[in-house]
């Protein structure tokens, strides 16, 4: 399977937090799944956790533990680690862009 991944990803951060955004296809070809009730990081395998986002076909992953896990299945598949954009967003509720007003990723959106 060939696996494509952007060259550049933007990491979005607010005041708070930070998240990485990457197209759900990618996910998708890497086999990354979101967690489900009842379990707890570390994960074991491609797992994403509910507290990262989705929208318009991107994936906004968390920079504790879903932002690593990525870039380690990148590693681990010899993909090349892309380069990181910082953006600075608004704080919290109502900032445009932030992710924080974004639903959670959800099974569905890896479906």
């Amino acid at each position: 399977m060939t696996t494509t991944t952007t060259t550049t990803v933007d990491y979005i951060q607010d005041a708070g937090h930070g998240w990485i955004a990457v197209p759900l296809d990618t996910l998708r070809a890497l086999g990354f799944r979101v967690a489900g009730a009842g379990e707890h990081w570390p994960y074991a395998g491609r797992v994403i956790s509910t507290y990262s986002y989705a929208k318009g076909g991107m994936a906004y992953l968390e920079e504790d533990c879903d932002a690593g896990a990525y870039m380690a299945a990148l590693e681990a598949d010899g993909i090349a680690r892309p380069a990181i954009n910082p953006v600075h967003v608004g704080d919290h509720v109502g900032a445009t862009g932030n992710p924080r007003n974004m639903r959670p990723i959800t099974t569905h959106h890896l479906a």
